[in-house]
């Protein structure tokens, strides 16, 4: 088992009010205070967001493996390794791409290839 001894943080680009850590927390850019992340009806935690006073929601693991291990995640499905759906540290995050192979779907493990 690997020792976090630090954490990294980054302002998200899109929204710059939100300080995001790569072990799936986020703040308030502007006072540092922890926002609360909100469970979607299958547990995967979101963040609201605003733009343009139009609300959404982002997807916290999405949001941690773009920023944190590799920015294209378009067409891509994001993993939690341990099954755990609010352990978003990226670490936790595997990038996976669907094949319909005419028997089912399966995923095809892209954590440790280059596309």
């Amino acid at each position: 088992m690997e020792l976090i001894t630090e954490w990294r943080f980054k302002i998200l680009e899109d929204f710059p009010t939100k300080l995001l850590c790569d072990d799936g927390s986020c703040y308030n850019a502007k006072n540092g205070k922890k926002l609360n992340l909100k469970p979607s009806f299958n547990k995967y935690l979101r963040l609201r967001v605003y733009n343009k006073g139009v609300e959404s929601y982002k997807w916290i693991h999405r949001l941690v493996y773009s920023v944190f291990v590799d920015g294209d995640i378009k067409g891509f499905e994001i993993h939690h390794l341990d099954k755990n759906v609010t352990n978003n540290h990226y670490l936790n995050l595997k990038k996976v791409r669907l094949m319909n192979t005419g028997n089912g779907i399966i995923g095809e493990d892209l954590r440790e290839k280059k596309l």
